[in-house]
């Protein structure tokens, strides 16, 4: 028997009469939804992931090329500096004018030729 205490200071004995466990079936048809939606789960999950390699040849790539042209524009400007063995003997020139006036002890106006050929070469 079991004893159990309800009011502190004070022994109640209570008996158990009857104790029933309770057991519930539940029925369903071989085809239901829920085997429809665990069908579907278990096709997009496992078996897609198969289908979609194989139709793109693979996840990972072996074997690629990339090639690309820069876009190159000549805009005509420069800035050159020429040094010796010395610190002292270093000579300079640009074609910005506030680098030339910044420059003006070392600065030297050299002769340029420049030819822009605008030939595009081809990559393919």
């Amino acid at each position: 028997f079991e004893v159990s205490y309800s009011v502190p200071g004070y022994q109640m004995a209570v008996f158990t009469v009857f104790t029933d466990t309770v057991i519930r079936h539940y029925r369903t048809s071989v085809v239901s939804k829920a085997l429809l939606f665990q069908l579907i789960i278990f096709t997009t999950t496992l078996i897609a992931p198969f289908f979609i390699a194989y139709s793109t040849r693979g996840f990972w790539k072996r074997e690629g090329a990339y090639r690309e042209q820069a876009d190159v524009t000549f805009r005509r400007e420069l800035v050159m500096s020429l040094a010796g063995y010395k610190h002292s003997s270093r000579i300079a020139f640009s074609s910005f004018s506030h680098l030339n006036h910044l420059l003006s002890d070392q600065l030297r106006v050299p002769l340029i030729r420049v030819r822009l050929d605008n030939v595009m070469y081809s990559l393919t």
